[in-house]
């Protein structure tokens, strides 16, 4: 970065491999993402690609980190958009409907890495583990916000924070294995009611 602050050719460029990178691994996955499918995606060589990476295995960690952030921003988004617990966890839950998979063409991020790197790319695991952390501890914060005011009734955070998470990445598995956008609101009507009648204080 130059001293005004403004970013070099390079920084530039790397930041471009970065989120074109970010999309076709995603969608193709590590090990269906070939240098070919690469140069389509960025117009650029090889050479230019990986000048900055020091590999294939360094640039698709530095996608993944990407995109998670993406993600994470975008559900931070949702739920500070609102003012009330209640409110939020609602928003929260609503949010890959009308969002997620509009922006990740090959579906959640969190879902795609943590499926493949399982067993096979152990080198990324523990950065998948910590993106379900952050995820997860977003919904745990309104909770734990909502059971202090009233509005929720008391119970294990840690525990109902995993399920409305898991439930969300499991319709977005049976979203994107079907083709059929409305699993994610079948479960997001589920969550909704679960909030309603097993969480909320009346």
């Amino acid at each position: 970065m130059k001293a005004d602050g403004r970013h070099t050719k390079g920084e530039k460029t790397k930041q471009w491999v970065i989120e074109r990178s970010a999309e076709i691994f995603n969608t193709k996955g590590y090990h269906g993402t070939s240098i070919n499918d690469l140069r389509e995606a960025t117009k650029l060589t090889s050479g230019v690609i990986y000048g900055n990476f020091q590999g294939k295995q360094d640039l698709a960690t530095k996608a993944f980190e990407y995109n998670i952030q993406k993600l994470h921003t975008l559900y931070l988004s949702a739920v500070l958009s609102k003012d009330k617990p209640d409110e939020q966890l609602f928003a929260f839950v609503e949010h890959p409907y009308k969002i997620v998979h509009k922006i990740f063409q090959g579906g959640c991020p969190v879902l795609n890495m943590s499926t493949e790197a399982d067993d096979a790319l152990p080198w990324i695991k523990t950065k998948v583990l910590y993106a379900i952390k952050r995820m997860i501890g977003l919904v745990e914060n309104i909770l734990t916000d909502g059971i202090e005011k009233g509005i929720f009734r008391q119970v294990d955070i840690a525990e109902v924070s995993r399920f409305i998470f898991a439930s969300i990445e499991g319709g977005i598995m049976l979203a994107k294995s079907n083709n059929e956008i409305e699993y994610m609101k079948q479960i997001e009507n589920q969550l909704k009611a679960y909030i309603i009648n097993v969480l909320l204080i009346e």
